[in-house]
């Protein structure tokens, strides 16, 4: 996890990275509710030490687990509030780019 938001790509970027991290997760079987401090831990490591603010606020957010796997898991939440982040202001940005670009192109 190495991509701003703000960056063009990066919501593309951080579906590959999650995707990443669930295979992780399923080599070391660490997806039970027992292990999820471990998994989150492990999450945070992999991000850009300026970009670990992301997953913590996505974590934090997050409800409780109520299974550790799958939708009620709190890192499964997660996953989903982190995906907002990225989707909300790369795609936000990728939008103005082309609208600057159709403007200047009239």
């Amino acid at each position: 996890f190495t991509n701003h938001p703000d960056n063009i790509g990066a919501s593309m970027q951080v579906l590959e990275d999650v995707t990443t991290m669930v295979e992780y997760c399923a080599a070391y079987g660490i997806g039970h509710i027992t292990m999820e401090q471990k998994f989150h831990l492990f999450i945070s490591s992999a991000f850009a030490k300026a970009l670990r603010k992301l997953w913590q606020t996505s974590y934090r957010a997050a409800p409780a687990s109520t299974t550790g796997i799958g939708q009620g898991s709190k890192i499964y939440v997660a996953f989903l509030n982190l995906f907002a982040a990225y989707s909300t202001t790369s795609d936000k940005h990728k939008v103005l780019q082309m609208v600057d670009a159709f403007s200047y192109n009239v």
